[in-house]
């Protein structure tokens, strides 16, 4: 009977969410701008449906999203969670909308920033603009009409010295002349005799 007391004394003491502060495990819960955001409720059991963004908060999303913020922003300052967001996203299509033509105008402006700048001899706007915009890709080694270069690559391996009739069987077996190659043979440390002091 404890444990049911303490559960109804519990709900009793709970807030709507919209009025909802840090609570006592110390996970802050994020309070919904009422200007922005409104929390819809189903009728008959209260279950909540999820947040609203009102009119406002479309514009807000539209001139945030135009000033470059980032999801997390302007989630921030509707007063909602990222996850949040991205559901009233997709619950209303009108939100998204605001987004993408904010993202879209803020890409014009740069767009025209960087041409003006180009325009007046700033090289690194005029070469970022050629990728960016013009599909420019860097080619190493590439000259238009100009057959490509080859390089070769030779690995060498070096194993253990060999013995002159061993290297004169590796020659043969490989059809190269003996001349090609001056044999000096050189005795491993192994194969010296040792000196006598």
């Amino acid at each position: 009977m404890k444990n049911k007391a303490d559960s109804k004394e519990q709900a009793s003491k709970r807030q709507p969410p919209d009025e909802v502060g840090p609570p006592d495990h110390g996970k802050f819960i994020r309070k919904a701008n009422p200007n922005y955001i409104r929390m819809d409720w189903r009728e008959g059991d209260g279950a909540q449906l999820g947040y609203v963004v009102l009119p406002a908060g479309i514009e807000k999303v539209f001139s945030m999203s135009a000033n470059g913020a980032t999801l997390g922003s302007i989630s921030r300052a509707l007063g909602i969670g990222l996850k949040a967001f991205g559901r009233a996203r997709e619950r209303q299509p009108e939100v998204q909308e605001a987004l993408d033509l904010g993202r879209g105008e803020l890409s014009t402006e740069l767009q025209d920033i960087l041409m003006m700048q180009a325009r007046k001899g700033n090289t690194t706007a005029a070469i970022f603009l050629a990728k960016a915009r013009a599909g420019w890709v860097e080619q190493s080694g590439q000259v238009e009409g100009v057959s490509k270069v080859t390089h070769n690559t030779v690995n060498i391996q070096i194993n253990a010295p060999m013995t002159e009739a061993q290297v004169l069987a590796l020659m043969e077996a490989s059809n190269s002349p003996p001349s090609v190659v001056a044999l000096t043979a050189t005795p491993t440390p192994e194969q010296q005799e040792p000196t006598r002091r």
